[in-house]
């Protein structure tokens, strides 16, 4: 990968780019290990919910771990692919530390399963930002460094400057040639020597830049450096044939075959122009960007959720009613927001039996059974309610948003397939 990359960084990009697809996997494992401990906690023995928590531990020690490795890969911070892996390790982190908390609290003695789930309320919105960081990433990291990118389209724009100057450079050594100016053509000779191998050395640079492998795009540049190898062969040949002691008539020959070649060489440019267009924008939806935005907002928003969540738990079993009143107002507004996003995102990705439809579609049934909840803590919460039913029903909300969020984390990879 060193040998064979014309730069450091376009190796950098790939390696990036790769270790950015092991954090999304580990971020969904996380996701079902933190689901799974939400529901045993909710329903099992202390035991079970103590294993359950370490298990989740394990999970996003793995997890943080790989986003650490993509701050390291994927830096500076300063471009948006630094910043979006940077955002990703820093909510990893603080999930690691909260359930790092739950593995050790959960199963001591004096100490109940509703403590611990009111522990792990805390994990899914910094999960579901973590999640939305890292799809970031996906893209930005990729569009810096892949087909499409900034480094690819400067490369074929300046080939073609290059291939012009070198078409014009054959032309004018055609006619200085015929007319036997033995000075002029062996300098217009010397000009092409120069501009072939100035657009040699920039294809070269593409075959890397513009990412590899068996696309249009790889195919177009791949085919034009090996028109110019021809060239630089036909031009020694030139030399030859057009120096002072050599055959005009095969020299004019020789030159025709350059332009031939040359004229090869614009046409795979010109074709790239096209094809590795085609592959600047990421497709990470079934149906383009209104999918991928709504994916995006909707993690958002559940994240926000998940916060007015975790903060009326806080408020309500302290028995501050009007925080209590205040918080639960919010999580009705912020479940609200999700709900009706993730509504709209079930037809902008797609419909149909697709993987995509089926996480979206989830997603949209847990939160319609938060609705009925928020509408249950609405009740118990108030000052007249039943407090310990109360913080139940936020514990309820809480495992739904999670389910949601999970479903959601795995909708931006299953959405992605495109």
């Amino acid at each position: 990968t060193t040998d064979c990359a014309s730069n450091k960084v376009a190796v950098k990009g790939a390696l990036c780019e790769a270790q950015v697809g092991v954090t999304t996997v580990t971020i969904g494992l996380l996701a079902e290990k933190v689901l799974d401990a939400s529901k045993v906690c909710a329903n099992g023995t202390k035991t079970d919910c103590k294993a359950a928590a370490v298990a989740a531990n394990s999970t996003v020690v793995t997890a943080h771990a790989d986003s650490k490795r993509s701050v390291s890969m994927c830096g500076p911070a300063a471009a948006k692919c630094g910043t979006d892996v940077a955002g990703c390790e820093s909510e990893l982190g603080k999930a690691s530390t909260t359930l790092a908390k739950a593995a050790d609290i959960c199963g001591k003695g004096g100490v109940n399963r509703l403590e611990c789930r009111v522990i792990l309320v805390e994990v899914s919105p910094s999960l579901a930002r973590a999640a939305l960081d890292n799809t970031e990433a996906a893209k930005s990291c990729k569009n810096a460094t892949k087909v499409g990118g900034a480094q690819c389209e400067e490369l074929i724009a300046h080939a073609l400057v290059q291939l012009g100057t070198a078409a014009d450079d054959v032309a004018k050594s055609i006619t200085a040639c015929k007319n036997d100016s033995s000075a002029a053509c062996a300098a217009d000779i010397s000009a092409i020597v120069a501009s072939v191998a100035a657009a040699s050395n920039t294809i070269s640079k593409a075959v890397t830049a513009c990412g590899g492998g068996n696309t249009a795009c790889a195919q177009d540049i791949t085919s034009a450096a090996t028109a110019l190898a021809l060239t630089s062969q036909k031009i020694s040949q030139a030399v030859n044939d057009c120096s002072g002691s050599g055959n005009q008539a095969q020299c004019i020959v020789d030159l025709l075959d350059v332009s031939d070649d040359i004229a090869n060489a614009i046409n795979d440019i010109i074709m790239a122009t096209t094809d590795c267009a085609s592959n600047s924008t990421v497709k990470v939806a079934v149906k383009g960007a209104q999918c991928e935005e709504l994916i995006a907002l909707a993690l958002t928003e559940l994240g926000t959720a998940g916060d007015d969540v975790a903060k009326s738990i806080t408020a309500c079993k302290n028995d501050s009613s009007a925080a209590c009143a205040a918080d639960i107002s919010g999580v009705v507004a912020s479940v609200a927001a999700a709900s009706n996003t993730i509504t709209k995102a079930v037809t902008a990705c797609g419909g149909g039996n697709t993987a995509c439809a089926q996480d979206i579609t989830s997603a949209a049934t847990a939160l319609a059974k938060t609705s009925q909840k928020v509408a249950s803590a609405v009740n118990d919460c108030s000052g007249s309610g039943n407090q310990a039913k109360c913080v139940l029903d936020l514990l309820d909300v809480s495992d739904d948003i999670a389910k949601a969020t999970n479903d959601i984390i795995k909708a931006t990879t299953d959405c992605a397939q495109n």
